[in-house]
């Protein structure tokens, strides 16, 4: 607790009457009273603070912390999720990749059914004759 004393018995500071005794100088003059008791103690708070989960809560909904654990406090937080933002524009092409290696060459396949027989062709040119002797 703090007191101010009166600089004379005029009552102003700077003394305004002439009088200054008991005034410091014109400065107000401060006394401190003693120091009281000792309050009582408070209660025992956790022997150790460790975070638990951080859980994502439903949008629109309210952050919290829940505390389990007693003298040993896990906190448990649950931080909304926020709401979809809008979709963004869509990035450019990016660079054709190197191609790949060429892959195991597969089995044989089975032999197709016989074509249909073609158009017959032009007579032939006559060839030479023969001379028996």
């Amino acid at each position: 607790m703090y007191m101010y004393r009166r600089c004379c018995n005029c009552g102003n500071c700077p003394c305004t009457c002439g009088n200054n005794s008991g005034c410091n100088g014109g400065i107000p003059v401060v006394i401190r009273g003693a120091t009281g008791p000792t309050g009582p103690t408070g209660p025992q708070g956790p022997a150790t603070v460790t975070v638990g989960q951080t859980i994502t809560g439903e949008p629109g909904t309210a952050a919290s912390v829940t505390s389990t654990g007693g003298v040993n406090a896990v906190l448990t937080f649950t931080i909304p999720r926020g709401a979809t933002g809008a979709t963004g524009a869509t990035g450019v092409t990016g660079p054709q990749g190197v191609q790949g290696i060429q892959g195991v060459q597969g089995p044989q396949g089975p032999q197709g059914a016989q074509g249909v027989a073609g158009a017959v062709g032009a007579t032939g040119a006559t060839g030479p004759t023969e001379q028996v002797l």
